[in-house]
């Protein structure tokens, strides 16, 4: 790792060393191995959830837990493969919170509200709608879960069978959701 002011100034420190100056409070060593191992992690991250922003957001978690948990990071014999293994852990939080935020239904109404609420929360929708999902793929989430159009008579009228709808559905139903996120 090279670290210092500017190009002249710049040495080679290894990992242990940077932990013993991490352990004295120098910020330039966290620095230091914060970009020794930010893109790995970054890599890692991204390939697993495929959008930069939740890479990133995983990275930063990880770099958040080696802080607040200075003590496990900083007497572990290998530094980098504790980082490795709590991004490795991170991502796995990430894969689980994805499943369970698809597995919810667009139709479950816990929430009682009001009219006027109800309309501010249909106008929402239909902005995110609208820059989420083409006309037609707006047209068809209304058709079926605004109108109440069944789904074998909305396959009728795509040309397609009501399984091939129902996965359609359920595929334009995440997509809606990753854009709310």
């Amino acid at each position: 790792i090279r670290i210092g002011r500017n190009e002249k100034e710049q040495i080679t420190v290894d990992e242990k060393e940077l932990v013993q100056r991490m352990k004295a409070k120098d910020k330039a060593a966290f620095d230091a191995l914060y970009e020794k191992y930010k893109n790995t992690l970054l890599r890692m991250a991204y390939l697993v959830s495929g959008q930069m922003y939740d890479a990133e957001d995983i990275v930063q978690e990880t770099f958040y837990t080696a802080l607040t948990k200075g003590n496990d990071f900083l007497t572990h014999p290998y530094p980098g493969r504790w980082l490795l293994c709590t991004a490795h852990n991170k991502i796995r939080e990430f894969s689980r919170r994805m499943r369970h935020w698809a597995s919810l239904s667009l139709e479950q109404d816990d929430l009682e509200l009001s009219d006027e609420e109800r309309g501010y929360e249909t106008k929402e929708l239909e902005l995110t709608a609208a820059a989420a999902l083409s006309r037609e793929e707006w047209k068809l989430l209304c058709s079926y879960y605004l109108v109440g159009v069944p789904v074998s008579e909305l396959a009728q009228d795509y040309g397609i069978t009501p399984e091939n709808l129902r996965v359609r559905l359920t595929r334009l139903k995440k997509k809606l959701r990753s854009w709310m996120e």
